[in-house]
């Protein structure tokens, strides 16, 4: 699975906004980051994948990608970028059959009080998808 990871992440480590680039982390940023940026929380693999209808062959994960930014219309621009970028995107792994990326769930924006934002002292906003 962390191979499968490594492709999201590679696939949005490219992304900009207004020419700069956004950095994309594996986990949690660290501190010293500002907005705007995305990180992509995994899940632990498991040995086996068992699916409800009782088979071992068939592995569904999920994963959250949580992007930052300095407002809620600029997260939801951001949020639009990377579903552009991974909506339909299928990691192409040695040894496994991947199915194309889709946004399942996401949670609204939200404004990070335990955080301020640089010279600014403003609150950075995020969504989670």
């Amino acid at each position: 699975m962390r191979a499968h990871y490594d492709m999201i992440l590679q696939r949005l480590s490219g992304m900009t906004v207004g020419g700069v680039p956004v950095p994309a982390f594996l986990g949690d940023p660290p501190s010293s980051v500002v907005p705007p940026y995305v990180f992509v929380t995994p899940r632990p693999s498991v040995g086996v994948a068992i699916s409800t209808s009782g088979a071992d062959t068939v592995l569904s994960e999920g994963f959250q990608v949580t992007v930052v930014h300095t407002s809620a219309n600029n997260t939801l621009a951001l949020q639009e970028k990377v579903g552009a970028l991974l909506d339909g995107y299928t990691p192409a792994i040695g040894g496994w059959g991947t199915f194309p990326l889709r946004a399942v769930d996401a949670q609204p924006v939200r404004t990070d009080t335990t955080v301020v934002y640089g010279p600014s002292n403003l609150y950075p906003r995020f969504a989670v998808v």
